[in-house]
């Protein structure tokens, strides 16, 4: 009783490889077309196959012969191997079928992995051609400051005066943001720190997307030198991100600076929160607008940093302030001035209240003032910080890049590692 169960599962085994075998060369002869009659087919077919092909069609073997390359059909085994039962012929998937799933697929692949490449690589190509434009800008301003002559008293304005008349502080630029951001940057920078501003762009300055979420624009005043004045004006063509005012850079002149910078804000621009910095500060602006977006951070009235209170009138060194010019012992509570945020709202009291407090030489204390007189208190934040001394010798890096959202005296290779570390965290 076993032998013939045994016997019986090997004939049906043996029967289902024939049908497997038939089925092959059944399936070669259905894609061979009505045209192709006549003429010979070579199929690439291994031995073993070839061999099982020659015991299906015993009764054709004069018919055909088996080829070097592969098993040669004539008509009469064309003619007979097209003859399928419909159901078998449902079975069978056309070769032809196959090639254009298979090219199909192809395409669509290619399709996402070319839209992948080029989302990706889009900042790059931006931040290439930022700063081959730049270097060019440079090396034009390294010519023409080799002939340069004394400093000449120039102010770099296309303004008119009846442009001019219609603001109340010293600002020149009528360019408008074109774009409601949600956080508009305005860094202070010295006329001859082209590179800082370079390195901000190629930094964390340029919002690159196809909805930018941030601006950044560079403050900047006016210089005696004539090479210099005219580098702005190329540089404010080629990036048009520059602010400018018509009164002289000078170290105590930076309450003009913001004066006119909040003035610019106020009329040009439509934003939900301002960051005003300077140019020698890194900010990690994404990190910074996810902390501003969150419901705990006050969409009004608000005025942070690395805030200090009843900070004492110094009456001798740098920072020395006669009685004449400040009466009081302590200044209002204000943040540091080489980094801080205010709300839209806050920035335009300020604005309507420059005739009202008086011009003081040191702006960050100037910013408190005005907050004092405005009834906006300062909020204090950690991770608003000043790099350790010595600055600009070593580049310290941090454990953990988000705990600081706002760091002062970070320039050069030091801002580019920063960044990067940033961006690997």
């Amino acid at each position: 009783m076993r032998q013939e169960k045994r016997k019986k599962r090997e004939e049906e085994k043996s029967k289902s490889k024939r049908q497997d075998s038939e089925l092959k060369i059944l399936q070669i002869a259905q894609n061979t077309t009505s045209e192709a009659k006549g003429r010979q087919l070579t199929v690439g077919l291994n031995r073993k196959t070839r061999d099982k092909l020659s015991s299906i069609f015993p009764a054709l073997a004069g018919d055909h012969k088996v080829a070097s390359q592969g098993f040669i059909l004539s008509d009469k085994v064309l003619e007979t191997a097209t003859r399928i039962p419909p159901k078998r012929a449902m079975l069978l998937v056309p070769i032809r079928t196959l090639k254009k799933v298979t090219f199909f697929l192809f395409l669509v692949l290619g399709g996402f992995l070319w839209w992948h490449i080029s989302h990706v690589v889009q900042l790059s190509f931006l931040r290439l051609y930022h700063v081959l434009e730049y270097q060019g800008e440079l090396q034009e301003l390294a010519m023409v400051m080799s002939n340069a002559s004394s400093p000449t008293n120039i102010f770099s304005t296309t303004q008119s005066s009846e442009q001019l008349k219609q603001h109340k502080t010293t600002l020149i630029t009528t360019t408008s943001c074109g774009w409601p951001y949600f956080l508009l940057v305005l860094v202070s920078s010295a006329s001859y720190n082209a590179e800082r501003r370079r390195d901000i762009r190629l930094t964390w300055g340029v919002d690159s997307s196809l909805n930018p979420r941030w601006k950044t624009v560079f403050l900047v005043a006016q210089t005696r030198n004539r090479t210099e004045s005219e580098a702005l004006l190329r540089e404010g063509e080629t990036f048009g991100d520059l602010i400018r005012a018509d009164y002289y850079e000078s170290y105590w002149n930076q309450t003009l600076k913001i004066q006119m910078a909040f003035e610019w804000a106020s009329l040009y621009c439509n934003f939900s929160f301002l960051l005003k910095m300077d140019d020698d500060t890194f900010v990690d602006v994404k990190s910074l607008i996810s902390l501003l977006a969150k419901p705990a951070i006050l969409k009004t009235k608000l005025y942070m940093g690395q805030c200090d209170e009843r900070n004492r009138v110094k009456r001798e060194g740098k920072w020395k302030v006669s009685f004449e010019e400040y009466n009081q012992t302590f200044y209002p509570d204000f943040c540091a001035g080489y980094g801080f945020v205010l709300s839209s709202d806050v920035v335009y009291l300020f604005v309507e209240l420059f005739d009202v407090v008086p011009w003081f030489k040191i702006d960050d204390v100037y910013i408190g003032m005005l907050a004092e007189k405005a009834g906006v208190k300062p909020k204090y934040m950690n991770k608003f910080r000043r790099k350790e001394p010595p600055i600009n010798t070593a580049c310290v890096k941090l454990k953990k890049p988000r705990d600081v959202l706002v760091w002062h005296g970070v320039t050069g290779k030091c801002l580019f590692d920063i960044f990067q570390a940033t961006l690997d965290f």
